[in-house]
This record gives C-alpha cells, sequence and structure tokens, in this order.
C-alpha cells in the first residue's frame, strides 16, 4: 500500500471536520487518523502516594505512556475529593 498523504490532527474534532469536507473527494484507506502525543502532567497528590510506595512508584514507572496517561486520567476525572482518594488507594 502506497502512502500518499500524512494528515496531523490534533483532535478529533478535527478529524471529524476533515472527513465530513473531504470523504468524497478522497479515496483510500486511513490508519491512525488520531493520536496524540500529549502526556498528562501527574498531579501532586498522585505523585506523593507514588513515591511513599515504592513497589507501586516501580510498577508505574515501567508502565507504557499511555497506560500511564490512562491511570492519571482516571484520577483526575473523579468527581469528588473522596472518590479521587479511592483511586489513589486502590492502585496501590
Amino acid at each position: 500500500m502506497e502512502i500518499r498523504e500524512k494528515l496531523y490532527l490534533q483532535t478529533r474534532e478535527e478529524w471529524r471536520d476533515w472527513l465530513k469536507s473531504n470523504h468524497h473527494r478522497q479515496e483510500g484507506i486511513w490508519q491512525n487518523a488520531y493520536t496524540s502525543k500529549k502526556r498528562v502532567e501527574m498531579p501532586e497528590d498522585l505523585k506523593d502516594a507514588l513515591s511513599s510506595n515504592k513497589i507501586a512508584e516501580s510498577f508505574f514507572n515501567v508502565l507504557t505512556p499511555s497506560n500511564k496517561n490512562r491511570y492519571i486520567n482516571w484520577v483526575n476525572f473523579a468527581r469528588r475529593q473522596e472518590t479521587r482518594n479511592n483511586r489513589i488507594i486502590k492502585y496501590y
């Protein structure tokens, strides 16, 4: 398969907009249409918890970047502080 064009889009919305205006004009298959290179910043309370448990910290450090982001987002998206604390505790 020949690659004719590469798209670099930052968000899913940009991808949807591109598809709306180009799907009828472009032939082909699009792979990895949306990939984010952003890394989520680790919150202080999670850093503190990990640094107090060396086994959990070691495990976290060997995770892939996407799995680290997934876990950090899981903690960050908690609506209540109690839920956030419970999610941090569940990790280790």
